[in-house]
């Protein structure tokens, strides 16, 4: 054999490998599309001088599974940069993080799929539409149910490659 002809056939081989890591289901849809989206329940937000707070219920599946609790307290809640784990379930090895941004005004949710051969990243964001009530002691807050669209997807594979992320135009 050639040498060319044995690069090929190499190469060949590892795209074929690669691309048998990527779950069916994502490959035959609109990547990000067929992932759906979260539904956000029980928003409560507290702003106090001595420190902020945010609590929260995650749904995925149409609401057949979940819920998952996301909570955080701490002076500096609103951050850009900071993620926050949400409580693992037992039996669930879906694990969710979540940021609230400066303004309080985005919520962004990352969701990591374990699955044989691969873990699937879920990444979104959608508007906070909060409802502020203040008193002399600082400010409480709710949030109407709303849902986070899937807006991105990426892979592991098992080789510890991380694939590009898959856009989607929703909002």
């Amino acid at each position: 054999m050639r040498a060319s002809t044995i690069f090929a056939t190499a190469a060949a081989m590892v795209s074929a490998v690669s691309a048998s890591a990527i779950p069916a289901f994502a490959k035959r849809y609109n990547v990000t599309e067929a992932w759906g989206s979260w539904e956000i329940t029980n928003v409560t937000i507290s702003n106090h001088p001595s420190s902020d707070s945010i609590n929260f219920l995650v749904w995925w599946d149409n609401g057949y599974s979940g819920p998952v609790t996301c909570s955080a307290s701490d002076y500096s809640l609103g951050s850009n940069t900071t993620w926050r784990r949400c409580e693992v379930r037992d039996g669930h090895a879906d694990s969710f993080s979540f940021n609230i941004n400066q303004n309080f005004d985005q919520l962004s949710l990352s969701q990591d799929l374990y699955q044989i051969g691969s873990i699937v990243h879920l990444n979104g964001s959608a508007p906070l539409n909060i409802t502020w009530g203040y008193s002399t002691a600082g400010a409480e807050a709710t949030v109407d149910n709303f849902y986070i669209p899937v807006t991105s997807v990426s892979y592991t594979l098992p080789n510890g490659t991380v694939s590009a992320p898959e856009y989607s135009s929703r909002k």
